[in-house]
């Protein structure tokens, strides 16, 4: 009977540790982001498309591009569009990628030539316009449900020149997700230097 008492106990703890540790995980994965940015489109007018497929809604507070080769590395702000690409908005949302994207929903933040040619046009130094580089990145930096930290995404992009044509072709076959407490001080950083 001691015995019996005992594995019963025993049972009925295993059974209360094993419902506690999927209530936390379903708890994390809720709190979880999940900020894809992805290609879409044919070849040559392909878009970069930013997807919150989180469990919470997600507000874009920046986005960041940088071109890179061997030796160069260009970085431009892309959150707001320029007046090459919008002379007259009629809507805030016309003349900006920042704003609140729900769980499912999507943006499309423009062409990848457009955001390449926004890199050049950001810079000073005027011998980098002819320059073929070979990878464009893409940082997201959005806030998330009631956290106090932001979070971010970034994904790379190969470069690969076919005549007048720069080919995009995804260096990863996912999205790297910037969670860790360390990353998001460093994004907030980047976003406190901005202003």
């Amino acid at each position: 009977s001691a015995e019996l008492s005992v594995i019963i106990s025993l049972g009925s703890m295993i059974v209360w540790v094993l419902y506690f540790q999927l209530l936390y995980t379903s708890f994390r994965r809720q709190r979880r982001t999940n900020v894809l940015i992805n290609r879409a489109g044919p070849t040559g007018n392909d878009r970069c498309l930013v997807s919150n497929m989180g469990a919470e809604p997600l507000y874009v507070v920046s986005i960041l591009a940088a071109l890179r080769d061997s030796s160069v590395e260009i970085q431009a702000p892309i959150t707001d569009l320029d007046t090459t690409e919008i002379e007259h908005p009629s809507h805030a949302s016309e003349a900006t990628n920042q704003g609140p994207l729900k769980t499912g929903e999507f943006m499309d933040i423009g062409r990848f030539s457009d955001l390449m040619a926004r890199c050049l046009r950001a810079t000073k130094d005027r011998t980098v316009q002819d320059t073929k580089f070979d990878e464009l990145q893409i940082l997201v930096i959005g806030a998330y449900g009631a956290d106090d930290l932001f979070v971010g995404a970034r994904r790379s992009f190969q470069l690969e020149h076919d005549g007048d044509t720069d080919l995009v072709i995804p260096t990863d076959i996912s999205t790297e997700q910037l969670r860790g407490r360390k990353e998001r001080r460093k994004l907030e950083e980047y976003l406190a230097a901005q202003r």
